[in-house]
């Protein structure tokens, strides 16, 4: 039983300290800077104002957003 309340606390404190990270950014690798600007302003257009339908159009088009492990660490060194 000990364990699973463990388990419990460890859940929401990673859910805690997920709120209190910096938002995720878009991972652009380098040189693709053109055609991302290309599918945010497209993915607008047709998605406004559905955000999570955003999410998705820039996905097909080859975009994520960064990992929680990434941003993670971009909190810890305050990058």
């Amino acid at each position: 039983m000990l364990a699973r309340e463990a388990r419990l606390v460890l859940v929401a404190a990673l859910g805690f300290a997920s709120c209190a990270l910096p938002p995720a950014r878009w991972d652009v690798p380098d040189g693709a800077q053109l055609p991302f600007a290309d599918a945010r302003r497209a993915c607008h257009q047709l998605t406004a104002p559905d955000g999570e339908r955003f999410e998705d159009c820039m996905s097909r088009r080859g975009f994520e957003r960064e990992s929680l492990w990434r941003r993670m660490g971009r909190g810890l060194t305050g990058g």
